[in-house]
């Protein structure tokens, strides 16, 4: 599962599980392990989160027979 993070504007926030700056559009990261991370900035007001839509799996192209 994916969220869409978007930092406040003028600040700097740093993805956990890369350390990469989040651009002031906002990424997609994933929920995982750094959930608890990610409801602290936005308790703090530092991040709007966004739910995303739901992966789409591509459709198996081998035909049966």
């Amino acid at each position: 599962m994916c969220r869409h993070i978007t930092p406040r504007a003028g600040l700097v926030v740093r993805r956990p599980d890369t350390g990469e700056i989040l651009p002031p559009s906002g990424a997609v990261v994933p929920w995982g392990p750094h959930r608890a991370y990610w409801l602290r900035r936005r308790k703090d007001g530092d991040v709007s989160i966004t739910h995303t839509a739901a992966p789409v799996r591509p459709a198996d192209d081998r035909e049966e027979g």
